[in-house]
């Protein structure tokens, strides 16, 4: 398994995950836990994101190559607004913020990104093989945070 192809299908992968549902996305809904899994598969990867919850909400990914486990993270967030209207703008915006995903910033979005009057703020450390990060949206007027999430993950050997 080569490092740029893994980096490329997790880029493939999250463009077309929880960002940016698509008809090849396979989606699962599990009644009884609430849990939500999205697969998305090419050739001889996989990869898949099951989470719970959703004003507090944790979840894990992980990338297969040819059914073997290669890639993985894990995340734990929190949505810090009771607004209806509020939260279906943050989620739109969460999703546009996601879909900006590129090789150099891989694990969640960019490091900075703004539409409106959201901020979406992405601060990690490490490298493909293991790493840890957070990301915040605050919004203007300062109405404070809205939004947080931690992650970490890395390799699978």
């Amino acid at each position: 398994m080569d490092q740029d192809e893994l980096i490329d299908f997790i880029i493939y992968a999250k463009k077309r995950g929880y960002a940016n549902i698509s008809e090849a996305t396979e989606v699962i809904k599990y009644e009884k836990s609430g849990a939500i899994k999205i697969i998305i598969r090419r050739g001889d990867w996989e990869y898949t994101d099951k989470y719970v919850g959703s004003k507090s909400f944790i979840g894990h990914e992980v990338v297969y190559y040819k059914g073997k486990p290669v890639w993985s993270m894990s995340y734990h967030g929190r949505v810090q607004t009771d607004d209806e209207t509020t939260k279906q703008h943050l989620t739109a915006f969460l999703k546009n913020a996601l879909a900006q995903v590129d090789k150099d910033s891989i694990f969640r979005g960019p490091r900075i990104y703004m539409e409106s009057d959201f901020t979406y703020i992405n601060t990690f450390h490490g490298s493909l093989e293991f790493f840890s990060g957070e990301e915040m949206i605050s919004q203007k007027p300062n109405t404070g945070l809205l939004y947080e999430l931690r992650y970490n993950g890395g390799s699978i050997r």
